[in-house]
């Protein structure tokens, strides 16, 4: 894939995730022809959409000035918080600071982190080499999460990569994955909605 489509679908799959909206959503709230979009976050796009285009969906989705700053700051990395694996469950890199660090997507903000898929336990959602981004700084209650992929801090100090799903008791949550059981009435000490994942370097 070149890099300019690469980039592109980077940045309508942020704006995506900041306003909650599919491809031809999107780009009806910027004022664009639907099939552009969904044509770039199609399976084998062939073009980038136009600058115009581009710049109207970041102005759109309200994230003009955060892809800016990265823009200029090409190199800019981010701390690997750990490796997601068998049953999705994280395994924290040793220590609180961070000894890895990864290439930062176009919009990362101060709290972006990263996790790297080991193996192959989450075929075909993941495959390893995948680098899952996630948002630290926008820990939000389980409930504002329901059916999203995220990352959950549980009270036991377990982590997970899972979706977010009501539990059966009050305040708490099921976790649901693609190849495990589900995990089920587990109290969340934080949530953090998974923002990007870069296939590029899948095995």
């Amino acid at each position: 894939m070149r890099e300019e489509i690469r980039q592109a679908r980077e940045i309508v799959q942020y704006a995506m995730d900041k306003t909650g909206k599919d491809p031809t959503n999107l780009a009806r709230l910027a004022g664009v022809v639907p099939s552009t979009l969904t044509r770039l976050m199609g399976d084998n796009p062939t073009s980038a959409p136009t600058y115009k285009t581009i710049m109207a969906v970041m102005a759109a989705a309200g994230i003009m000035d955060v892809l800016r700053s990265n823009m200029q700051e090409a190199s800019k990395r981010v701390p690997l918080y750990g490796d997601v694996g068998a049953g999705q469950r994280i395994t924290r890199v040793d220590g609180d600071t961070p000894l890895e660090f990864v290439d930062a997507p176009l919009w990362a903000e101060a709290g972006t982190c990263a996790l790297i898929v080991k193996g192959d336990s989450m075929f075909p959602a993941y495959w390893e080499g995948d680098i899952i981004y996630f948002d630290k700084g926008n820990m939000i209650p389980f409930e504002d999460a329901l059916y999203r992929e995220c990352v959950v801090a549980l009270d036991t100090d377990e982590l997970y990569l899972k979706q977010v799903t009501p539990g059966i008791a009050p305040g708490t949550a099921t976790l649901v994955s693609y190849n495990a059981s589900p995990i089920r009435d587990v109290v969340a000490r934080w949530v953090s909605p998974v923002t990007f994942v870069d296939r590029r370097f899948r095995k």
